[in-house]
């Protein structure tokens, strides 16, 4: 019973953050604590650089990612909002909870997701079809997840998602209300301006 109770409720301390994984398997258990560690490593690199005035990376990526430059004053709270997200995903994401869903349960079956924050918002669960992807991605979407699990968009106002890929008519505002952005900016940062940028990660 000890047996069973430990593969469906692991707790990982770190420095950084404190995670509970439920009702995965082992082998599960592991990619998600590594994945989790990456996202975070990645969070704790971004915000730094993000507290640097100035910082080229910082700019770059604000004009590539949001189409937002730092320099310019009318763009100043619009790179404030932005900088504030990722603060908010700083000082929340030590103790998000995660899940593993199942292939035919509700959430991953009806949905077809990867991943899904479902009602009431307190966790993210993570379906199969995460686990066969690579790490980094594995990393980049927990980060887009953190988006839906903290509501980031009560600071900004409510817009329908769009993925990365669809965002040609969106306007800067706009693309700062897409958890996409935040995984693409957070990677961007964390990588020294060679992130992996836009990729397909599926419905999320």
């Amino acid at each position: 019973m000890f047996r069973l109770i430990a593969l469906m409720l692991v707790i990982s301390f770190n420095a950084h953050s404190y995670v509970k994984i439920k009702r995965c398997s082992g082998k599960n258990i592991d990619t998600l604590n590594l994945a989790h560690e990456m996202a975070i490593a990645h969070l704790d690199k971004a915000y730094e650089m993000t507290q640097q005035e100035g910082n080229a990376l910082v700019v770059q990526g604000l004009k590539e990612i949001f189409q937002v430059d730092y320099f310019n004053p009318e763009d100043k709270w619009l790179v404030d909002k932005i900088h504030s997200i990722v603060k908010l995903y700083k000082n929340k994401v030590w103790k998000t909870r995660y899940k593993c869903g199942r292939a035919k349960g509700i959430w991953c079956y009806f949905s077809g997701a990867i991943a899904i924050v479902p009602p009431p918002m307190h966790q993210i669960i993570f379906c199969p079809k995460y686990f066969d992807r690579q790490l980094y991605k594995q990393a980049g979407i927990i980060v887009h997840e953190w988006g839906h699990r903290y509501g980031f968009w009560r600071r900004m106002g409510y817009i329908n998602e769009k993925y990365c890929w669809q965002w040609d008519e969106l306007k800067p505002k706009d693309i700062a209300r897409q958890p996409d952005a935040y995984m693409m900016y957070i990677d961007f940062l964390a990588r020294d301006g060679q992130g992996v940028g836009c990729f397909k990660h599926g419905v999320i």
